[in-house]
C-alpha cells in the first residue's frame, strides 16, 4: 500500500500497460515505419500526398504523439521512483538520447548538447524536402526540444499583429541559432579575438597621423595643428558552405546522427572563415575582405632556437609598443605545432624556455589554429585586435535541396563536373553567413617566417 504522494513500482498498475514500456515502443516503431514509408513513396516519386495518405499520415502523427506523452509519463514516474533510465523498464529511445545527445546525466537531469537543438531543425527540413509543414511533424519526436516544431510550424503561417505566439517562435529561433553560433565561435580565430565591432556598409572615419600640441608661455601666441584623416568603409561580404550528406545519414535520427551534422556544419565554416582571416589574398570588390596578412611584409627567416625566437618576439612586440598600439590588444596567432614546439624547448638546466605556453607566449596571449601554414617555414603573427574592424551579423542560415546539382569541389569554378543530389541519394545542406573584416591602421598586423624544418 502506498502512501500519499509516493510512487513505486505498485503506482505503474494504475497506468495502462506501464509495466511492459516495450509494447508502446514497438507499437511507435511499427507507426513511424509506416508513416516514413509513406513520406518516402511520395519522395521517389517526386509528388505531393495523395488524399488517402495524407489522411493516413495525418492519423499516424497523432498516434505517435500520443505514445510520446504517455512514454513521457512512464519515463518520469520511473525518474520519481529513482529508477535509472538504463532500467529494463525504462525507455530504451530515452536512453540512447541520454547517453549521446544531451550533455548530463540521466532523463530529466540533463540537456541536449550544444547546437543539437539547430542541427535537428536543419535535418528535419532536410528530411522533409524543404517542406515546412512536413518537417514540423517530423520534428514532433523531439519531445526533448520543444522549441524545434514550434519554430517549423511558426514558419508555416505569416505571423500578424495579434498572435501573441508569433514573438515567441522567433524567440525561440533567435535561441537555437544564437546557441549554434556560440559553439562556433570559440573555434574561429575571430572568436578568440577582441575585435572593434562595427556595422555593414558604414564609413568610418580614421588619423593618418595627429595633432600635436604645445607649452604657451603667458601672452605668447598658440600654435595651429590639424591631424590627416580618411575614412574606410566596411562593406557585407558572404561566407558560404556546402555539406553534402547521405539521405540515410538525415533520415537516422539517432543524436549521433545529428552531432555529426553539427560538427560538419561548424568545421565548414570555422575552417573556410580562419583561412581567410589570416592569408595574405588581397579583397575581391562584393566578394571576399582581405585577409589580415595582405600587404604585409613578412620578417625573418628566424632560426628554430629559442634565442632566435625570444630575440624576434622582442623585436615585433617593440614595434607594436613603438606604434602605440596597447599592448593588452595584442595577441599571437600560431600554428598549435609551434606552439607545441615552443613549449617542448628547454633550458640547460631542464627548465621551459618560455614560461606561459600554450595560453601566453612572451606575455602575449596565444591563438592557435591549424589554418596557419605549417611546412619547411610557418608564421609567426602579431595582431593589434582593436584595430582589426569586425562587421557579422551572428547569423548562419541554412537552405536544403535534394534536386540541386553539385560541383563537389572546395574551390569550385563553375565549369567542373556536376554531380546530382537526387541521382545519388544525398541532400545538400547550404550555410551562409554574413561577415567581414578590416585591419583599420597600417602596422597593427606583423608577420615573421619561423625555419622549423
Amino acid at each position: 500500500m502506498n502512501t500519499p504522494g509516493t510512487f513505486s513500482r505498485d503506482s505503474f498498475a494504475l497506468i495502462p500497460s506501464l509495466n511492459s514500456p516495450q509494447n508502446d515502443e514497438a507499437r511507435r516503431a511499427a507507426l513511424l515505419n509506416r508513416l516514413e514509408g509513406i513520406i518516402s513513396s511520395a519522395e521517389r516519386e517526386r509528388r505531393d500526398f495523395t488524399p488517402e495518405e495524407d489522411k493516413e499520415r495525418q492519423a499516424l502523427t497523432r498516434d505517435i504523439r500520443r505514445i510520446d506523452v504517455m512514454l513521457d509519463v512512464k519515463a518520469g514516474l520511473l525518474d520519481l521512483d529513482g529508477i535509472q533510465t538504463d532500467n529494463p523498464h525504462g525507455s530504451a529511445i530515452y536512453s540512447a538520447f541520454d547517453t549521446t545527445g544531451r550533455a548530463g546525466g540521466g532523463r530529466g537531469r540533463g540537456r541536449l548538447a550544444p547546437g543539437v537543438p539547430f542541427a535537428r531543425y536543419v535535418g528535419a527540413i532536410a528530411l522533409s524536402r524543404g517542406n515546412i509543414t512536413a518537417a514540423a511533424e517530423f520534428a514532433q519526436r523531439w519531445t526533448d526540444s520543444p522549441e524545434v516544431p514550434r519554430v517549423l510550424r511558426a514558419a508555416v503561417s505569416a505571423g500578424t499583429t495579434t498572435d501573441q505566439a508569433w514573438a515567441g517562435s522567433l524567440v525561440a529561433y533567435r535561441q537555437m541559432a544564437d546557441e549554434f553560433i556560440e559553439l562556433l565561435v570559440p573555434q574561429t580565430i575571430i572568436g578568440q579575438m577582441p575585435l572593434r565591432s562595427v556595422p555593414f556598409n558604414t564609413r568610418i572615419p580614421r588619423a593618418l597621423s595627429g595633432a600635436t600640441a604645445g607649452w604657451v608661455g603667458e601672452r605668447n601666441p598658440k600654435p595651429v595643428s590639424k591631424a590627416a584623416l580618411d575614412a574606410i568603409t566596411i562593406p557585407y561580404n558572404k561566407l558560404a558552405v556546402i555539406s553534402v550528406l547521405t539521405e540515410e545519414l538525415v533520415r537516422f535520427s539517432n543524436p549521433n546522427a545529428e552531432l555529426l551534422v553539427r560538427d560538419l556544419l561548424i568545421q565548414a565554416i570555422s575552417d573556410a572563415m580562419n583561412a581567410s582571416f589570416i592569408d595574405a589574398l588581397p579583397a575581391t570588390a562584393n566578394v571576399r575582405p582581405a585577409g589580415i596578412v595582405n600587404g604585409v611584409v613578412v620578417g625573418g627567416p628566424v632560426a628554430m632556437t629559442a634565442a632566435a625566437i625570444r630575440d624576434e618576439a622582442v623585436v615585433m612586440i617593440g614595434a607594436a609598443i613603438a606604434g602605440n598600439f596597447p599592448v593588452n590588444r595584442l595577441r599571437w596567432i600560431l600554428s598549435p605545432q609551434l606552439v607545441l614546439k615552443l613549449g617542448a624547448m628547454r633550458t640547460v638546466n631542464g627548465a621551459a624556455e618560455f614560461d606561459g605556453l600554450p595560453g601566453s607566449f612572451m606575455g602575449v596571449p596565444v591563438v592557435q589554429s591549424t589554418t596557419v601554414p605549417y611546412g619547411a617555414t610557418t608564421n609567426m603573427i602579431l595582431a593589434d585586435a582593436g584595430s582589426i574592424l569586425l562587421a557579422d551579423d551572428g547569423q548562419v542560415t541554412v537552405d536544403v535541396s535534394r534536386e540541386a546539382a553539385v560541383e563537389m569541389s572546395d574551390t569550385p569554378t563553375g565549369a567542373g563536373a556536376l554531380v546530382s543530389l537526387w541521382q545519388t541519394n544525398s541532400v545538400g545542406i547550404l550555410c551562409e553567413r554574413y561577415i567581414t573584416w578590416q585591419v583599420a591602421r597600417a602596422g597593427a598586423v606583423q608577420v615573421s617566417a619561423v625555419t622549423v624544418a
